[in-house]
């Protein structure tokens, strides 16, 4: 596991994986700029049930505690947007 890595995300992909904290800009499909994320996450691992993404059923495995903190930038239809979201997620291999 790293300490330290820039990743920056696709539209629809994932966040930066497997480092202590990950920070990056966010670009749209069409490949414009649309924010940034600060992501903190736990070096160890805890065994713990979650609902798996791809087949919404029951798993049991390992899961990272993790922070993220994302900012989108403002367009001609709304403000920025701004959001928290903090919580124990699967250690994706």
């Amino acid at each position: 596991m790293k300490l330290l890595q820039k990743f920056d995300r696709r539209e629809g992909g994932y966040y930066g994986r497997n480092a202590i904290v990950s920070y990056g800009t966010s670009i749209l499909s069409n490949g414009k700029y649309d924010g940034w994320y600060f992501k903190l996450e736990s070096p160890f691992s805890v065994t713990k049930k979650y609902i798996d993404t791809t087949t919404f059923e029951i798993a049991e495995g390992p899961c990272r505690f993790s922070i993220l903190y994302t900012r989108r930038v403002p367009n001609e239809n709304r403000g920025s947007i701004s959001g928290l979201r903090k919580g124990w997620f699967p250690v994706n291999v």
